[in-house]
């Protein structure tokens, strides 16, 4: 009886250090941005959970035409990432006519719209380990 007793003791307290430990893991999400029409300017990254809700925020700085920014001990979840490459450092995405994006953009999972932006659920995408998402920028 103190046997079984000790293995039932022994069960239940690795299962209650796994679930702990399985709250507490985080992961890295690196993003390459690639095909950036120029050096000038910055690249204002926001990254979204599945509701919508800015769960971060960077300006990355831009060499070759790429830029790359790390957002560090992220939760696993549901996540996206929006981007514009603010050409001319205003701190806003500058559109022509018809609201025609002059500045270069993009999306996780390269996601395009047809005639505006795309729906937010073709930019989700799984963070359930250290990630890279190379995005190609549209101009």
């Amino acid at each position: 009886m103190k046997t079984m007793k000790l293995v039932l003791t022994i069960a239940i307290a690795l299962f209650i250090f796994g679930s702990v430990q399985s709250q507490n893991e985080t992961y890295n999400l690196i993003i390459e941005i690639t095909d950036l029409k120029s050096n000038e300017g910055v690249v204002m990254i926001e990254l979204l959970d599945k509701d919508e809700n800015s769960v971060a925020e960077s300006k990355a700085v831009i060499i070759e035409n790429k830029s790359t920014v790390e957002f560090k001990n992220l939760s696993p979840g549901t996540y996206a990432v929006q981007y514009y490459h603010d050409e001319n450092s205003n701190g806003k995405m500058d559109t022509g006519t018809f609201g025609i994006p002059l500045e270069g953009y993009g999306f996780s999972n390269d996601a395009r719209g047809f005639m505006g932006p795309p729906d937010f659920e073709d930019e989700l995408f799984s963070l359930d380990q250290n990630k890279t998402l190379v995005l190609e920028t549209k101009n």
